[in-house]
């Protein structure tokens, strides 16, 4: 169980998620251009986040979807690492 623990809360992969999505967001409002598209998110899940702001909304959005990317990332990078000390 820790194992899953350490792999989601790993420090290097929420810093990174959180430095990713604060520059989408910077792009977005810097030039008013959807980085990721989110008409089809918030269409479905509306009803739920109908009462907070579209910023903060596009903020969590873009962060999760960050999250999930730098865990691609990360994980890959891991895997090869530790598969070339394992080689050598």
């Amino acid at each position: 169980m820790t194992d899953i623990v350490d792999f989601f809360y790993d420090g290097r992969k929420l810093f990174s998620a959180l430095l990713l999505s604060v520059f989408l967001l910077a792009l977005f409002i810097e030039f008013q251009v959807e980085v990721i598209p989110y008409n089809l998110f918030i269409t479905l899940f509306s009803k739920y986040f109908g009462e907070i702001s579209p910023l903060v909304f596009l903020f969590f959005y873009y962060f999760f979807i960050c999250y999930i990317f730098i865990i691609i990332v990360i994980g890959f990078y891991d895997l090869i690492v530790k598969r070339r000390e394992k080689n050598e």
